[in-house]
């Protein structure tokens, strides 16, 4: 995908893609891409969000909980768009758990 594409589903689901795969950072700078085209979709904050949270894991904590902070940025985010949205209050509950224990 060449940069300046317009295509942010392009992104999105190689985003997906890559998070299956665990090809976490690459997945990450997918769903940055995906945000910086198309702000509006639920479901980019949501899958980035859970990106970073395999990041922390992956990096033992050794960040300090930036990649939790982060990922509840991420789903707060989502829910700004759609306040109803169960899935990104069940993320936001857990992220909630994770950053208190």
């Amino acid at each position: 995908i060449e940069r300046g594409d317009l295509h942010w589903a392009i992104y999105y689901y190689r985003g997906v893609a890559n998070n299956k795969m665990f090809r976490l950072e690459q997945a990450e700078k997918d769903f940055k891409s995906s945000l910086v085209l198309n702000d509006k979709v639920i479901e980019t904050y949501l899958e980035y969000g859970k990106t970073l949270i395999y990041l922390e894991r992956k990096s033992n904590n050794k960040k300090g909980n930036d990649n939790l902070k982060n990922a509840k940025v991420q789903f707060e985010k989502a829910l700004s768009i759609n306040a109803i949205s169960i899935t990104t209050n069940l993320f936001l509950a857990g992220i909630e758990i994770l950053l208190n224990n």
